[in-house]
């Protein structure tokens, strides 16, 4: 809230507020997890802190490839361009819809605020890597994951550091510390899918690394995806005696 105030310009005040317009792919419905359960969670808890929010979001009709190719270049970008933006400030809350960032800068002359949550797809398809560049470069501000994902966009992009603000995700209240017994022994844990853009391999060869100086240490491994086949064969390369996946 603070970090959007502050490129608004504006202080919010009990009496005067801030306005803010978000767009999302599905941003104002629960739509499982992942970037659409951060664009919900934007949502709900702007307008549960008394921000004023207007939402712009894609219909929740299927998903697949197709329809967010749609969503992405015909539809999200109609709808920002046909819209009256509320406030100062327009957040496009996942990098795809980079074509709304410009629009909302150039047509409708707001500050911007994008959230990159990953660079995959750059570089893979010309078109989608043209959409996230042009929403990278005509963000007034931009808010990542992580500090690997900023240094990615001052390396790969250019952009200002100072432009980019770190805001680490949350944990779901349902994982919580079983407390430390003396029997279980140091556990790392991953939760999440086995796709190019997570680099469980990344995971798995530090985890090597960490597992020689540890006597007793385990690595557990949910989930499911296009790269758990390659994942468990370098687990056994790399000579994991303790890496479990479930």
């Amino acid at each position: 809230m603070l970090f959007l105030a502050r490129v608004s310009d504006s202080r919010p005040s009990a009496k005067d507020g801030l306005d803010v317009t978000l767009l999302g792919h599905y941003a104002d419905k629960y739509a499982g997890h992942g970037i659409s359960r951060y664009a919900h969670e934007v949502c709900s808890r702007l307008k549960a802190r008394g921000v004023s929010t207007m939402v712009i979001s894609a219909p929740l009709i299927f998903a697949g490839p197709l329809k967010s190719a749609f969503d992405f270049f015909i539809y999200l970008p109609l709808l920002a361009l046909l819209s009256f933006p509320r406030g100062r400030v327009c957040h496009v809350l996942l990098q795809q819809a980079g074509i709304c960032v410009w629009i909302f800068k150039k047509i409708h002359g707001k500050k911007t605020v994008l959230t990159v949550h990953d660079l995959y797809g750059a570089g893979r398809n010309p078109v989608l890597s043209w959409a996230i560049g042009l929403g990278i470069r005509n963000a007034d501000a931009i808010l990542v994951d992580s500090s690997r994902i900023k240094h990615e966009l001052v390396d790969v992009f250019g952009i200002d550091p100072q432009t980019i603000a770190v805001c680490e995700l949350g944990v779901d209240p349902a994982f919580r510390p079983m407390g430390i017994r003396k029997e279980n022994p140091f556990t790392v844990g991953y939760v999440g899918a086995f796709s190019p853009h997570k680099d469980v391999p990344f995971l798995l060869r530090a985890y090597s690394r960490f597992e020689r100086g540890k006597t007793q240490a385990r690595l557990i491994l949910y989930g499911k995806g296009p790269e758990e086949a390659q994942c468990r064969s370098l687990s056994a390369s790399l000579g994991l005696r303790r890496a479990e996946f479930r």
